[in-house]
């Protein structure tokens, strides 16, 4: 193959594969908050304190475990895992990446609401991906969360008593 020809193809290869998607999370059909409340079993908000990746038959997924604040509906006991696709695996000699678009990552002490769907053994999916967890800003009576389609951020306790309503 020609020098020329060749470099070209590889820069447009390399463009193509180093170019952000921009096909992320708006990919995912957006669901109602009607809708995520009433095919959720749980809701809470929780604070994240541990989370384990692991690698199972090349499938990466991360266990996060939740204290849970307060429960909005449906049972817990004072504690919940959510199960996530993707995460950091640190198993081998080279640690990796794995994330998977319209899937929240938690910190340690991120304080979110969460609508969750039990899954096998007690663990939790939350429902609709992303769209089933809401970040919350600040603490106390100053504690608020920004909403998809809201202009504005919106008081926690205002929030929590929609979703009360809602079930």
């Amino acid at each position: 193959m020609n020098p020329r020809k060749f470099f070209v193809v590889g820069a447009l290869a390399l463009t193509f594969l180093t170019t952000p998607s921009s096909s992320s999370a708006e990919m995912l059909r957006r669901i109602s908050i009607d809708t995520l409340v009433m095919s959720s079993d749980l809701g809470v908000i929780a604070r994240a304190v541990s989370a384990d990746t692991t690698m199972t038959d090349g499938q990466v997924m991360t266990h996060t475990t939740f204290i849970i604040d307060e429960v909005l509906f449906g049972d817990s006991g004072a504690m919940v895992t959510v199960v996530t696709p993707g995460g950091v695996v640190r198993g081998g000699p080279i640690p990796f990446m794995v994330t998977t678009d319209g899937v929240p990552v938690f910190n340690a002490d991120d304080k979110v609401v969460l609508l969750l769907t039990e899954s096998s053994n007690g663990l939790h999916d939350i429902t609709g991906f992303s769209q089933g967890h809401f970040p919350i800003r600040g603490e106390g009576l100053n504690a608020e969360l920004v909403v998809e389609g809201s202009a504005n951020p919106v008081p926690l306790n205002r929030f929590a008593d929609m979703i009360r309503r809602l079930r």
